[in-house]
């Protein structure tokens, strides 16, 4: 019995915490936390110290990204998509309605 009840937990553990994200039409926050950005080869990277043009945004408007430290320009994209925690209080703001590869997450944010 003992070992039954060790085979059902263990895979349990081994997932570790998951955060739920539920789909928003519309966020606001305080703080720009990173963008990750994929080519089409699957090649990533990704910009910490970032500066978003603006502190609130809705599912089909644009949103520019800079660097902090230089203020050069590394991206603009229509927002597609937008998944919320409230667990976590963060956003990941996304450039396909789907799962995207590119996104920015901004932290203290609500829906």
């Amino acid at each position: 019995m003992k070992r039954i009840l060790l085979m059902l937990c263990v895979p349990l553990l081994a997932a570790g915490p998951a955060v739920a994200q539920v789909s928003v039409g519309g966020a606001s926050w305080t703080k720009d936390t990173s963008f990750k950005s994929c080519d089409a080869d699957g090649a990533c990277t990704t910009h910490k110290k970032i500066k978003l043009d603006r502190q609130q945004i809705k599912v089909g408007e644009s949103i520019d990204i800079t660097r902090l430290d230089t203020g050069e320009l590394i991206a603009t994209f229509t927002v597609q998509s937008i998944r919320w925690s409230g667990e976590v209080k963060m956003c990941w703001l996304g450039d396909t309605a789907e799962q995207s590869t590119s996104y920015i997450t901004v932290s203290d944010c609500k829906k």
